[in-house]
């Protein structure tokens, strides 16, 4: 009897972890949804279901993280008037995730630069291109 009950707690705890983990990973708050994941796995270790759920949050962690490295990187290139580098730059990044709204700006926006022509277009310090921490401080909508 006693032992149903601490499986029953178990279970719960599980459960709860998990929907824990879903919340943050919804935020993109990776590092919070594999605290919480590992944690019910060394309740669960045999859970193949958790192991995957944890491979799956640090796959998109560490895409979340190449995503914004394209990105400071084609904002270096659009900032220096090098366009097409920062088009090829975007191109990688919308290979990782072509729905990440960062990413659909800042493809927009060099588009538009380019669009532009010359000077104008270079030094036109398109809005929704931004670095990473900008995007942050609610400058750009995040996806």
């Amino acid at each position: 009897m006693q032992q149903n009950l601490a499986l029953r707690q178990r279970a719960g705890q599980i459960k709860e972890l998990k929907f824990q983990a879903d919340a943050a990973l919804h935020e993109r708050q990776y590092d919070v949804a594999i605290s919480q994941i590992e944690e019910a796995l060394r309740l669960d270790p045999s859970s193949s279901e958790l192991a995957e759920m944890l491979e799956s949050v640090r796959r998109k962690k560490q895409a979340r993280e190449r995503i914004e490295g394209y990105l400071q990187q084609a904002d270096g290139a659009r900032t220096r008037g090098d366009l097409e580098a920062a088009q090829a730059i975007i191109a990688k990044a919308l290979d990782l995730d072509k729905e990440d709204s960062r990413v659909r700006a800042a493809y927009a926006a060099v588009g538009a630069a380019g669009g532009g022509g010359g000077a104008a277009g270079k030094d036109a310090g398109v809005a929704g291109f931004r670095t990473p921490a900008r995007w942050e401080a609610g400058i750009l909508p995040r996806r």
